[in-house]
């Protein structure tokens, strides 16, 4: 039998932000999903999803709150140990009130960090984009869910202003482009380095994930669209 999940997206009031996890675990670790896990057994999806909402942020919704989305099925499970019998996600979504909004904690109760992203930057985010968890469905679903309770269409991104040059100890390790000022970047390269030198990747990854996490958004340009 398929696993079954919940994944839930708690909007503030008004729909400008969205509450994230960022995964410790599951295939996924290192990125941003909604607030959600496995449905247990003899529980419904909408009971899995208050369950894992209560139980990671500490919020008791009414059932009646909860915007069901759809659901879609995967040929993988999405564990730390991938099953072939795949899973099955059930997407929900609320409005919370300015008082819910304020009492969501800083981390969950498997301690992975809640972070409160611009639901402008998740719809407009690139299908391949490493930010968020699945391969678009995160930016899919949260469009779907902005979409049902009513919330006003996403302003464009505003264009890049600044380009720069990242080194490594090899060298030069990226060109990147992003609207943060010299001063305010080289501050926030400089709070990441030391964690991100713990668990660097090869590709860099993560380092931009966890600029982006501290608003200071760099993207990465290859060699082979910068004009000469």
């Amino acid at each position: 039998m398929k696993k079954q999940y919940t994944v839930c997206f708690l909007f503030s009031p008004g729909g400008d932000r969205v509450l994230m996890v960022e995964k410790l675990h599951t295939v996924f670790k290192g990125r941003l999903n909604g607030v959600g896990g496995k449905i247990e057994p003899a529980e419904s999806a909408r009971d899995g999803a208050l369950r894992e909402i209560r139980e990671e942020t500490g919020l008791s919704i009414a059932p009646d709150r909860l915007l069901y989305l759809g659901f879609t099925s995967l040929p993988d499970d999405c564990a730390d140990e991938p099953s072939e019998q795949g899973c099955t996600l059930f997407f929900y979504a609320v409005e919370l009130t300015s008082l819910e909004t304020n009492n969501v904690p800083a981390a969950n109760d498997v301690g992975e960090r809640l972070v409160w992203e611009s639901t402008d930057m998740v719809r407009t985010a690139p299908a391949n984009s490493v930010r968020y968890a699945g391969d678009g469905d995160v930016p899919c679903w949260v469009n779907i869910a902005a979409s049902k309770l009513g919330f006003p269409q996403p302003k464009p991104m505003p264009c890049s202003r600044y380009y720069y040059l990242l080194r490594d100890s090899q060298g030069i390790m990226d060109m990147v482009c992003s609207d943060v000022s010299p001063d305010q970047f080289k501050n926030t390269m400089n709070a990441v380095s030391r964690e991100y030198a713990e668990d660097c990747d090869e590709n860099h990854e993560r380092l931009y994930r966890l600029l982006s996490i501290r608003g200071c958004t760099a993207i990465p340009i290859p060699y082979t669209d910068i004009e000469v």
